[in-house]
């Protein structure tokens, strides 16, 4: 496969990315809402809130083995957020998550597409939002057990979407949605003649 055809999206393949951006997008509605409640209340919990966020770039880049399928999956689940959501924190935190899960992919050049490539990427995204936590969300200010819950807990939720957007993604590819990861590019049905 060369770098064109890894990167390259086909109608049907922006069709299927822009399906899973929508759903994610409308899903991250309310829990944006709730997770600013628990930010205030139980700031140890707020780790758990990123599942959501996570999931649309790791369906994505499993029923779409291409370069830069979490970055459109996560920019249309912004997209879809940005209105409902009291700003473009939303569509930020979606391309943050989905330009961390590429990383790893993309020092591949996008030719590895394995179970263990998607934790290794879970494990890059883990390591730069708990940073930004820090910096963003002033955590110097808590306590150092609240902290290290609260990182504890990001991580596990970061797993636990991985676990479940490959589950899903599993689900939809046997439903016959997706690209196989081998394929060099797809395969449209012929054009029906008369």
């Amino acid at each position: 496969m060369t770098p064109r055809e890894r990167t390259f999206f086909s109608t049907r393949t922006l069709l299927t990315l822009a399906a899973i951006g929508v759903g994610a997008g409308l899903i991250v509605i309310p829990i944006s809402w709730v997770s600013q409640l628990v930010w205030a209340g139980a700031p140890m919990l707020y780790g758990a809130f990123v599942i959501p966020w996570v999931l649309p770039g790791v369906i994505a880049q499993a029923v779409v083995p291409r370069g830069g399928s979490a970055l459109v999956s996560g920019l249309i689940a912004g997209l879809v957020a940005v209105p409902f959501t009291g700003g473009i924190g939303g569509l930020s935190l979606f391309l943050f998550i989905a330009a961390f899960l590429e990383l790893p992919y993309a020092l591949t050049l996008w030719r590895r597409w394995t179970a263990a490539m998607a934790y290794l990427a879970a494990g890059v995204l883990s390591v730069g939002y708990a940073a930004f936590w820090w910096f963003t969300l002033d955590a110097g200010r808590f306590p150092p057990v609240v902290r290290a819950i609260t990182i504890v807990v990001l991580v596990a939720a970061i797993l636990i979407a991985t676990a479940l957007g490959r589950l899903i993604a599993a689900r939809l590819q046997r439903a016959g949605v997706g690209v196989a990861a081998g394929r060099a590019r797809e395969v449209s049905a012929p054009a029906p003649v008369g």
